[in-house]
């Protein structure tokens, strides 16, 4: 998936065509496939959680656009806190 840097809720439905055509994909191809053993460790990253989608009023938009395409606005939406 090729993506322009500037996508903010159509990555969603780019993100669901691509797993769409990729499970497509597999399912025609599925009895062909030669499996090999994965190589190198393991990674394990933490579950997301409402504290990962806060975002810092003192630094620039532009720093911060990365986390406002990736916030679920369903689950964790952006938010930001005003200290006084």
């Amino acid at each position: 998936m090729f993506l322009d840097g500037v996508e903010l809720y159509e990555l969603c439905d780019k993100q669901a065509k691509m797993c769409q055509d990729m499970c497509l994909e597999f399912l025609a191809s599925y009895l062909h496939i030669i499996t090999k053993k994965q190589q190198g460790k393991e990674s394990f990253y933490p579950k997301r959680t409402s504290k990962d989608s806060e975002l810092d009023i003192t630094k620039s938009l532009q720093s911060q656009f990365n986390l406002l395409r990736i916030v679920s606005n369903e689950e964790f939406p952006a938010f930001f806190l005003q200290r006084w």
